[in-house]
């Protein structure tokens, strides 16, 4: 399994790859932007860790971070990444026209042509960044249930009778006095 850079460089490249290599974006974007200090700080702020970028190479850029990410970690920033991504293409789509908008009919006979509707457009990348955004709540509250070492139990909403720490089943009596 990979670490550091050589990881984010693969998840990157998925990321790319499952938005379906879109021309306006590059994996090394993506790798970009999962090692800034914005996106670092945001996952701290969440996670309650201490992401820093490291590797800065003269250019003032980060392109790793310590400790390193594991899968976990960037599971998360995709979430990140995802909500971003489909907020500005929503943004871009609404104010949109000429070539941006795809064509939703045309016809030869009697000349007619429409565009799609940019508002439905950009409503559908609103959902997709609703969407993005609950997946990465999920993301992050099972990280957090993960690392506190809570179960999904919940069987201390519902304490023995009658005190959860003072009672003793074997003799029915409890510690704070006679049963």
């Amino acid at each position: 399994m990979s670490t550091g850079s050589a990881l984010i460089g693969e998840w990157s490249t998925g990321i790319w790859s499952n938005l379906g290599s879109p021309t306006t974006l590059s994996s090394l974007t993506i790798s970009g932007y999962a090692v800034q200090p914005n996106t670092l700080g945001t996952l701290n702020n969440r996670l309650g860790t201490s992401f820093l970028g490291t590797g800065i190479g003269g250019t003032g850029a980060s392109f790793d971070a310590t400790p390193s990410l594991t899968n976990r970690e960037l599971a998360i920033v995709e979430g990140f990444f995802l909500v971003s991504w489909y907020n500005q293409l929503a943004f871009a789509t609404m104010g949109a026209g000429g070539n941006s908008i795809p064509w939703s009919r045309l016809r030869e006979g009697d000349e007619s042509i429409e565009r799609s509707s940019p508002v439905n457009i950009g409503r559908e990348y609103r959902e997709m960044a609703k969407d993005a955004n609950g997946t990465l709540t999920l993301l992050v509250n099972t990280y957090l249930d993960n690392d506190r070492g809570t179960s999904r139990s919940v069987d201390f909403l519902n304490p023995a009778y009658p005190y959860a720490g003072n009672y003793n089943p074997t003799n029915q009596r409890s510690v704070l006095g006679p049963g």
